[in-house]
């Protein structure tokens, strides 16, 4: 029987006794850097993927989940240019709940852009023939370009397997038959590692400074519990933040739009001040992570922006 390696699988179903040689679950990391040109207006979404020495499989696969949001903009696919490798392939189909975006992938990577059985979409890069990441190793380049403003996106992270039909326990074979998509996704699924990035978010349609700043008080709660912001020894940094978030608020809420930009410029200068700009400037003093930064940073920008 042949052997397939699946780059899109989507589907959920329920368990199955597949007897091949299927790896343990293992813990994967990816960084991410943003950066943002604010003559194009594009947001740059760089991702790094890190096998830690300790874990024993390959990582061949990472999704980053982009679905739009019904009450955020419709943005523009113009100027946003995808990498050799990759593609748009299902942009006809309408119903597609999907962020524009453009990807690219290193050369020794694909990357295109997938759904899942409820139309979500997501970026997807796979390694080519030989070229996953070993146990210990670690890759750069794999990039997002979109208009849309970073928020905190689902990732999965996929170790290499290959699915092997002559591993298929008897029993199981007419129910691969009827449902080998289903059958496949819950073997990968019990291998992915899943977890939180950064990736691009449609801004509201209608804009309301009060729920921006909400908005934006719930990204640093959020980058807290994620471990994006520094608990220890970072106590007076976060009270300093949530106590600017807060009088901003205030300030809006009595329609003083100038106290609260003046509010919202210290924030973004002590986001500055106490952030890892990227992963491979990060002091140990620093309190904010990249993507801690890349959320209040560029998040209280437009909120200031917009006021």
């Amino acid at each position: 029987m042949k052997k397939y390696i699946f780059l899109f699988l989507v589907i959920i179903f329920t368990t199955h006794s597949y007897a091949g040689n299927i790896p343990e679950q293992e813990d994967y990391i990816v960084d991410a850097n943003v950066f943002f040109d604010r003559v194009s207006e594009v947001y740059e979404y760089n991702y790094t993927l890190i096998n830690p020495k300790e874990n024993k499989s390959e990582l061949r696969r990472l999704r980053v989940y982009i679905p739009n949001n019904s009450s955020g903009k419709v943005l523009s696919w113009e100027g946003l240019v995808n990498g050799e490798e990759c593609s748009r392939y299902f942009l006809k189909k309408t119903k597609i709940k999907i962020t524009a975006v453009g990807i690219n992938a290193p050369k020794s990577w694909t990357c295109g852009l997938g759904f899942s059985k409820d139309d979500i979409g997501f970026v997807i890069y796979g390694s080519l023939e030989n070229t996953q990441i070993l146990p210990g190793g670690s890759l750069e380049g794999l990039i997002i370009t979109s208009y849309g403003i970073p928020g905190i996106r689902d990732a999965i992270l996929e170790p290499d397997f290959i699915f092997d039909e002559k591993d298929l326990p008897e029993e199981d074979i007419d129910y691969y038959i009827e449902n080998g998509w289903e059958y496949l996704d819950k073997i990968y699924k019990s291998v992915a590692f899943n977890t939180k990035t950064i990736g691009p978010v449609a801004p509201p349609l209608v804009f309301n400074a009060t729920d921006f700043i909400n908005h934006l008080i719930d990204l640093k709660h959020q980058a807290q519990e994620l471990g994006w912001i520094k608990a220890k020894g970072g106590d007076g940094i976060i009270q300093a933040l949530d106590q600017k978030l807060d009088n901003a608020k205030a300030a809006i809420a009595k329609g003083n739009t100038r106290s609260a930009s003046k509010i919202l410029k210290a924030f973004i200068k002590q986001v500055e001040a106490q952030s890892c700009k990227t992963h491979d400037d990060c002091k140990a003093k620093k309190h904010l992570s990249p993507e801690a930064y890349a959320l209040l940073k560029y998040n209280a920008e437009y909120l200031l922006d917009n006021l």
